[in-house]
């Protein structure tokens, strides 16, 4: 199940070979909340950057944070958020398929696993060599007392999946409104998608991580909106109901827990903060202030990475994910 945490970057890469027609410019009944954004250098010598929020949330004497976070990022940035979450008294995190333990660490190390999980393994190397960064598992402390998991376990996930919300049938999804020309960020015509493309294919080819990023990055911006277009009305197992359970898992944690303030966090992907912000403005809580803070810092200029994988090992990488989703 730890797929899921791959499903920005993979559908990212669809819209990629989607040939976009043209559409209307498309506008969005109701704003959706920015938990990801990206911003170009406003000036000479400065890095262009894809940020991630922190927004609070008060309700009494309990504060909540809802953290943004970027499955790839800097090593900076997950030291400085590493950091930080040490101060929250409880830290609901994502993970399909259960609490984080050390044996699952120590298999993460060794880069150990069966099936789906070694195939997982695989493409998260890949991501990171790509585009030289850190991966989320890695940078962050799981094992921290203040941690607790808030998430679907395999057999919830199991229970919940219908034909309708196999990953398969998610990455069919994505490439439909990818095509419909609702997301802003994405190509609206054959020729920016042909640009798009041509652009990808030259900074993996070449190494050129800076380039990879400048390009992904304002794509991986527009991470609310495609998740808001996925979910409709209905919602999605990826999304509503596992943000069902982190609204209950946080209730039940406060129930326990002697009166008086606390300081609780929600560490999820940027997908899933729109929705999670309307649960909690539900359940009485007021939003305050919001943060920034810059996931990817991307320099000026080329930056050639010498850990970036071959054309032939690519390739097998994207034939194992063509077979898991076949086995979905």
């Amino acid at each position: 199940m730890k797929f899921l945490y791959f499903f920005p970057v993979f559908a990212t890469a669809a819209f990629a070979f989607s040939q976009i027609e043209a559409q209307e410019p498309y506008a969005t009944a109701k704003p959706v909340p920015d938990y990801i954004r990206y911003q170009k250098a406003t000036a000479k010598g400065q890095p262009d950057a894809l940020e991630t929020a922190v927004s609070r949330f008060q309700k009494g004497d309990h504060t909540v944070d809802l953290i943004s976070v970027v499955h790839l990022g800097d090593a900076a940035y997950f030291k400085k958020l590493k950091d930080s979450l040490k101060a929250y008294d409880a830290v609901f995190y994502e993970m399909v398929g259960g609490p984080y333990t050390e044996e699952k660490a120590r298999l993460a190390k060794e880069q150990q696993g069966e099936g789906d999980m070694a195939q997982v393994q695989q493409l998260q190397k890949l991501a990171t060599s790509l585009l030289g960064l850190e991966f989320q598992l890695e940078g962050l402390d799981y094992l921290a007392p203040n941690f607790v998991h808030a998430d679907m376990t395999a057999e919830e996930f199991a229970e919940h999946t219908d034909g309708s919300h196999g990953i398969s049938e998610l990455l069919s999804s994505a490439l439909k409104i990818a095509q419909s020309g609702k997301i802003r960020g994405l190509p609206s015509s054959e020729g920016d998608a042909n640009q798009l493309m041509s652009q990808l294919m030259s900074s993996v080819l070449t190494g050129n991580s800076n380039q990879l990023k400048r390009t992904l990055g304002p794509i991986l911006a527009e991470a609310e909106l495609f998740i808001t277009e996925m979910e409709e009305e209905e919602g999605t197992v990826l999304i509503s109901r596992r943000n069902e359970i982190v609204i209950e898992k946080m209730n039940e944690y406060l129930a326990t827990r002697d009166a008086g303030a606390k300081t609780d966090a929600i560490l999820y992907g940027a997908g899933h903060m729109p929705d999670l912000e309307s649960r909690l403005i539900a359940e009485g809580y007021v939003k305050a202030a919001t943060n920034w803070e810059p996931g990817w810092l991307i320099a000026e200029g080329a930056n050639r990475n010498e850990e970036a994988p071959s054309l032939d090992q690519m390739l097998q990488q994207i034939g194992g994910l063509m077979e898991m989703l076949n086995g979905q």
